[in-house]
Protein backbone atom coordinates (compact mmCIF):
# COMPACT_ATOMS: atom_id res chain seq x y z
CA UNK A 1 0.00 0.00 0.00
CA UNK A 2 1.24 3.45 -0.72
CA UNK A 3 2.38 5.06 2.03
CA UNK A 4 0.93 8.43 1.62
CA UNK A 5 -3.08 5.79 1.33
CA UNK A 6 -1.46 4.37 4.79
CA UNK A 7 -1.01 7.45 6.55
CA UNK A 8 -4.73 9.24 5.12
CA UNK A 9 -6.46 5.94 6.60
CA UNK A 10 -4.61 6.35 9.72
CA UNK A 11 -5.70 9.82 10.48
CA UNK A 12 -9.27 8.79 8.84
CA UNK A 13 -9.14 5.93 11.60
CA UNK A 14 -8.25 8.43 14.40
CA UNK A 15 -10.94 10.68 13.31
CA UNK A 16 -13.37 7.54 13.45
CA UNK A 17 -11.90 6.75 17.24
CA UNK A 18 -12.01 10.75 18.13
CA UNK A 19 -15.48 10.90 16.71
CA UNK A 20 -16.66 8.22 18.48
CA UNK A 21 -15.50 9.21 21.91
CA UNK A 22 -16.84 12.53 21.68
CA UNK A 23 -20.29 10.95 20.84
CA UNK A 24 -19.85 8.26 23.38
CA UNK A 25 -19.61 11.42 25.58
CA UNK A 26 -22.37 13.11 24.22
CA UNK A 27 -24.54 10.64 24.17
CA UNK A 28 -24.47 9.16 28.42
CA UNK A 29 -26.71 11.13 30.11
CA UNK A 30 -24.85 13.50 32.13
CA UNK A 31 -24.84 17.29 33.48
CA UNK A 32 -20.99 18.19 32.73
CA UNK A 33 -19.50 16.34 29.46
CA UNK A 34 -16.47 18.68 29.56
CA UNK A 35 -16.15 16.76 32.60
CA UNK A 36 -15.48 13.17 30.73
CA UNK A 37 -13.27 15.53 28.32
CA UNK A 38 -10.72 16.29 31.03
CA UNK A 39 -11.04 12.89 33.22
CA UNK A 40 -10.59 11.09 30.67
CA UNK A 41 -7.96 12.84 28.65
CA UNK A 42 -4.80 10.45 29.05
CA UNK A 43 -6.91 6.92 29.11
CA UNK A 44 -7.83 8.01 25.66
CA UNK A 45 -4.23 8.16 24.88
CA UNK A 46 -3.61 5.48 25.93
CA UNK A 47 -6.73 3.83 23.98
CA UNK A 48 -5.75 5.39 20.64
CA UNK A 49 -2.27 3.77 21.55
CA UNK A 50 -3.94 0.70 22.04
CA UNK A 51 -6.53 1.24 19.06
CA UNK A 52 -3.28 1.64 16.44
CA UNK A 53 -0.99 -0.91 18.07
CA UNK A 54 -3.67 -4.00 17.57
CA UNK A 55 -4.69 -2.09 13.90
CA UNK A 56 -1.35 -2.25 12.45
CA UNK A 57 -0.73 -5.75 13.75
CA UNK A 58 -3.95 -6.72 12.04
CA UNK A 59 -3.57 -4.79 8.56
CA UNK A 60 -6.94 -3.89 9.10
CA UNK A 61 -7.09 -1.54 6.61
CA UNK A 62 -5.38 -3.49 3.71
CA UNK A 63 -7.92 -3.92 1.57
CA UNK A 64 -5.98 -5.73 -1.80
CA UNK A 65 -5.22 -8.54 0.66
CA UNK A 66 -9.01 -9.10 0.91
CA UNK A 67 -10.79 -11.30 -1.51
CA UNK A 68 -14.19 -10.47 -0.34
CA UNK A 69 -16.22 -7.89 1.69
CA UNK A 70 -16.65 -10.51 4.73
CA UNK A 71 -13.10 -11.23 5.54
CA UNK A 72 -12.59 -7.15 5.03
CA UNK A 73 -15.19 -7.15 8.07
CA UNK A 74 -14.19 -10.57 9.97
CA UNK A 75 -11.15 -8.62 10.41
CA UNK A 76 -11.85 -5.72 11.99
CA UNK A 77 -14.61 -7.04 14.24
CA UNK A 78 -12.01 -9.08 15.42
CA UNK A 79 -9.52 -6.71 15.65
CA UNK A 80 -12.09 -4.83 18.18
CA UNK A 81 -13.23 -7.53 19.93
CA UNK A 82 -9.24 -7.45 21.11
CA UNK A 83 -8.79 -3.41 21.86
CA UNK A 84 -11.98 -4.16 23.45
CA UNK A 85 -11.04 -7.58 25.75
CA UNK A 86 -7.62 -5.45 26.41
CA UNK A 87 -9.00 -2.43 27.45
CA UNK A 88 -11.42 -4.03 29.65
CA UNK A 89 -8.81 -6.18 31.05
CA UNK A 90 -6.47 -3.07 31.56
CA UNK A 91 -9.03 -1.17 33.04
CA UNK A 92 -9.70 -3.99 35.70
CA UNK A 93 -6.40 -4.84 36.04
CA UNK A 94 -5.18 -1.17 37.33
CA UNK A 95 -8.53 -1.32 39.26
CA UNK A 96 -9.25 1.78 37.05
CA UNK A 97 -13.10 1.10 37.11
CA UNK A 98 -14.07 4.62 37.69
CA UNK A 99 -14.07 5.20 34.03
CA UNK A 100 -17.39 4.78 32.48
CA UNK A 101 -18.01 1.25 30.49
CA UNK A 102 -20.49 3.33 28.51
CA UNK A 103 -17.82 5.56 27.14
CA UNK A 104 -15.68 2.72 26.55
CA UNK A 105 -17.92 0.44 25.43
CA UNK A 106 -19.87 3.47 22.82
CA UNK A 107 -16.20 4.37 21.51
CA UNK A 108 -15.52 0.72 20.61
CA UNK A 109 -18.66 -0.22 19.29
CA UNK A 110 -19.32 3.07 17.26
CA UNK A 111 -15.93 3.14 15.93
CA UNK A 112 -16.25 -0.12 14.45
CA UNK A 113 -19.72 0.94 12.92
CA UNK A 114 -17.72 3.72 11.24
CA UNK A 115 -15.23 1.27 10.03
CA UNK A 116 -17.39 -0.64 8.80
CA UNK A 117 -18.89 1.63 6.40
CA UNK A 118 -15.63 3.08 5.36
CA UNK A 119 -14.83 -0.81 4.88
CA UNK A 120 -17.65 -1.08 2.72
CA UNK A 121 -16.96 2.22 0.45
CA UNK A 122 -13.17 1.44 0.11
CA UNK A 123 -13.27 -2.01 -0.94
CA UNK A 124 -15.71 -1.36 -3.45
CA UNK A 125 -13.93 1.70 -4.92
CA UNK A 126 -10.67 -0.70 -4.64
CA UNK A 127 -12.01 -3.71 -6.45
CA UNK A 128 -14.41 -1.33 -9.04
CA UNK A 129 -13.76 -2.59 -12.58
CA UNK A 130 -13.54 0.14 -14.94
CA UNK A 131 -16.32 0.67 -17.77
CA UNK A 132 -15.15 0.28 -21.54
CA UNK A 133 -16.80 3.99 -22.30
CA UNK A 134 -15.67 3.39 -25.95
CA UNK A 135 -18.64 1.01 -26.54
CA UNK A 136 -21.28 3.03 -25.48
Amino acid sequence: MKKRIKISILALDLLFVTGAFCLSILFKPTSNPEHYFVKYSMAFLAFIALWFTLSAFSNKFDIKRFKSLNHLYWNIIKTNIVVLALASLFMYTFRDLQYSRFVVFGTIAIATFFELIFGYFHFYLKHAKTADLKNY
